[in-house]
């Protein structure tokens, strides 16, 4: 390829086409995300349904302006969750018998107290830390151990103790909701949803600059390469028809596989540094200053202002040819008037 025919694109105007075609595509992701699919695919009925499950199991309370989690500094009130969620109290009907989990279809029945006493104190343990059932008649709570008091107080060390058991037993029961069919159901429902809304905005924010204005366009120029001068050529400094610019977005189609396959927006935040990062890499190393984009596309970005691409592919050739027998020309010649 002649170098003075082709000019490969500059760095400052390849990242200022990248920042315009970027800035494009966050804003129609965002557009896409928060306005176009905030009703078919929103999640607030699953939201709302997972909110009541959390009221009417005691994790949360309402206040003024909002939501916030049941429980206190002491190991006492979250005890008092765990006991209203699995038999209840006096103050309150356990989560199993309440109007909510009923007319969700729930089945499952409120632990008796000398469940709850194997089960979530594990009284009945030989090396249970806190809690004994010497002494407890059939259906009282077990209590607290002699070991764990100095004098009439719980010693420091116990109350700190007894904090973090429960607080490890409230957070036991968000996974415990998950054993009901409709919580499931409203979990999965509202993971789905998520998957359909960032995949969609992200494949078609991402198609509009990278795939449908270079088709319109021609010679692979999105909106930020028209701005900057730029075609996207072969190799050899041919041009090439629309279709040739598809293959550059199989590394941005790969990274957003990973909304398709999982919720976890992060991992594809990962992904997508990852990418930038071995863009960069690439270009630095390799000859042509091409990108993972170029060489997924097998293209070459040059500038379009100072280059002369070739008609097609025979013309390039033609002109290789050409070069090379005038390069013979002149090596004979110069060989002649040497003898």
């Amino acid at each position: 390829m002649d170098s003075n025919r082709i000019q490969i694109l500059s760095y400052p105007r390849r990242l200022l086409a990248f920042l315009i075609d970027g800035s494009l595509f966050a804003a129609l992701f965002c557009l896409l995300y928060f306005l176009a699919f905030e009703v078919p695919f929103g999640t607030a009925a699953e939201s709302d349904l997972r909110m009541g499950a959390f009221l009417s199991a005691g994790l949360y309370v309402e206040e003024e302006g909002g939501y916030a989690l049941a429980g206190g500094e002491s190991y006492e009130s979250y005890m008092e969750i765990a006991k209203g969620y699995y038999v209840g109290t006096p103050e309150k009907e356990s989560y199993f018998d309440t109007a909510f989990y009923l007319d969700h279809g729930g089945t499952r029945k409120p632990h008796t107290v000398d469940e709850f006493n194997r089960e979530i104190l594990r009284a009945d343990e030989d090396d249970s830390s806190f809690f004994t059932l010497e002494g407890v008649e059939e259906g009282e709570y077990a209590r607290l151990k002699d070991s764990l008091f100095e004098g009439t107080e719980l010693s420091e060390e116990a109350s700190s103790g007894l904090l973090a058991y429960f607080q490890e037993a409230v957070t036991a029961i968000f996974e415990d909701l998950y054993e009901d069919p409709f919580y499931a159901a409203a979990v999965e429902g509202a993971k789905v949803k998520t998957l359909w809304r960032q995949s969609l905005s992200y494949y078609l924010a991402y198609a509009v600059p990278s795939i449908l204005l270079p088709l319109a366009l021609g010679s692979g120029r999105s909106l930020g390469r028209l701005t900057v001068g730029a075609l996207l050529l072969a190799p050899n400094g041919a041009y090439q028809s629309r279709f040739y610019a598809l293959p550059r977005s199989l590394p941005a189609l790969a990274v957003g596989l990973s909304l398709v396959f999982s919720a976890d927006f992060y991992l594809f935040l990962i992904l997508g540094v990852l990418l930038l990062v071995g863009n960069g890499l690439c270009m630095a190393a390799g000859p042509g200053r091409r990108s993972l984009y170029d060489r997924a596309g097998h293209g070459l970005l040059v500038d379009g202002r100072k280059s002369t691409p070739f008609r097609n592919a025979s013309e390039a050739a033609s002109y290789e040819e050409a070069a090379e027998q005038e390069l013979l020309d002149i090596s004979r010649e110069y060989y002649r008037k040497g003898n």
